[in-house]
């Protein structure tokens, strides 16, 4: 009897120690770099999105900084600021010298959306006539370029 119940002992912490080293082998790369006002970049915070990059070996440093500072940060923002926002933002890759990413964000409502982003390229706002009145002030403030290039692609 003491065996089997050693046995069964050793048998369930090998089942969850298993568990755990493949949880942590498999996990995206979370980047906690994100702030919803536009400001300098600092760890999430409540009512910001999580940020993930998946798989995360296959974005450099570099990237992760420009997809976040020019992708990233504006979506989460501008999402935010039309009243749909975030809880989290997925940017998947697939493989290591790929040009574009699938950038997947999920909202409080539970809706979700999609697009394509080149990994050198800044997100732009869609903007549905000359004025871009459906761009929020704050958001033009805080990225006056990604502004004017949405003004741009409407004429």
């Amino acid at each position: 009897m003491k065996h089997l119940l050693v046995t069964t002992l050793a048998l369930l912490i090998g089942i969850f120690v298993g568990i755990g080293i493949s949880y942590t082998v498999e996990k995206p790369e979370v980047t906690p770099l994100l702030r919803t006002d536009g400001g300098p970049e600092t760890a999430v915070g409540p009512g910001e999105a999580v940020v993930v990059f998946a798989p995360g070996g296959l974005f450099s440093l570099q990237e992760k900084e420009y997809l976040t500072k020019n992708v990233t940060q504006p979506v989460v923002l501008y999402y935010h600021l039309i009243g749909s926002p975030l809880v989290s933002l997925m940017v998947e890759k697939s493989s290591a010298n790929a040009r574009e990413v699938s950038v997947t964000g999920i909202q409080q409502n539970s809706a979700y959306s999609s697009f394509t982003q080149s990994t050198n390229q800044a997100w732009v706002p869609e903007c549905f006539n000359q004025t871009c009145g459906n761009i929020p002030d704050k958001f033009r403030t805080l990225y006056p370029a990604l502004y004017q290039e949405a003004s741009r692609r409407v004429r």
